[in-house]
């Protein structure tokens, strides 16, 4: 397409929803209002399938999103409506005053009160807030449990001549140990940063996150296991007991925070950029 149809195009776009939104506005006052939304929602499913796919149009097409929602709210689908202004504000990037109006409109009709303080859940605070602190002392125990396992690793080396056999099972728990650490903590700065700027993609970076923990912390329970069978005769204090109480408290962090992060309004509406 070249660059004027491009221009075109858009300008098509906003023409239509310019029209379409004064014909929204009449609606309100008509008599036979509900007539004339069902007329209006069926141009606006026309225009949705024209544009809504349009890379060219960009975060432009939060409108369509945005006009959505008016017509919901005038037809006292509540729920419906927000989901749709939510959906609005993530395709812009960022909330707007439009948006911020609506959802105070309708935040007061439903079972989900406006915030106090008129910033309707967003931003990193509340339970975000908390989960964001729980992932820096993440990181930090992580780190810690880095340092504690190159250094016992370290002293574990001394015996790979006098006591290869048992060097040659303990030591690719070690490493796996080690691997499972280094990716853990990476991921979870990554994941840290990307919360604090209010990327989109955090939400996916902390689900994969706990996920990950989660998983690692199972395998790692496995090869303990494995490790206290070969040797049974041999002292591996509270190897097993450790590994099995990681399991679990990665276990129940992720079935706490994962749908948390999945069903959330703060998150939908705090993680836009």
């Amino acid at each position: 397409m070249t660059d004027a149809a491009v221009v075109a195009r858009a300008q098509d776009y906003r023409e239509q929803l310019h029209v379409l939104a004064a014909q929204l506005q009449a609606a309100q006052r008509a008599s036979d209002r509900a007539k004339q939304l069902e007329c209006l929602q069926l141009k606006l499913d026309l225009l949705t399938g024209l544009y809504r796919a349009d890379e060219q149009l960009g975060t432009r097409r939060y409108k369509l999103a945005e006009l959505q929602a008016h017509i919901y709210s005038l037809q006292g689908h509540d729920e419906a409506a927000l989901r749709e202004i939510e959906q609005a504000i993530c395709v812009r990037g960022e909330s707007y005053p439009a948006a911020e109006r609506l959802l105070a409109r309708l935040e007061g009709r439903t079972s989900f009160p406006a915030s106090p303080d008129g910033h309707h859940l967003q931003g990193v605070t509340g339970w975000l807030g908390l989960y964001v602190l729980g992932l820096i002392l993440t990181i930090i125990l992580l780190l810690v449990s880095f340092l504690s396992t190159a250094d016992s690793f370290g002293t574990f080396h001394s015996i790979h001549a006098t006591m290869a056999s048992v060097y040659s099972t303990i030591a690719p728990l070690f490493w796996y140990d080690l691997l499972c650490e280094v990716v853990l903590i990476g991921l979870g700065i990554f994941t840290l940063i990307a919360l604090l700027q209010r990327r989109h993609s955090a939400k996916n970076l902390a689900i994969g996150f706990m996920l990950l923990l989660a998983v690692f912390s199972y395998i790692d329970f496995g090869l303990a296991g494995h490790v206290t069978r070969a040797f049974s005769g041999l002292d591996f204090g509270s190897l097993i007991s450790d590994s099995a109480t990681s399991v679990g408290r990665n276990i129940v962090y992720a079935l706490i925070w994962i749908p948390y992060f999945l069903i959330s309004r703060r998150v939908k509406r705090t993680l836009t950029r």
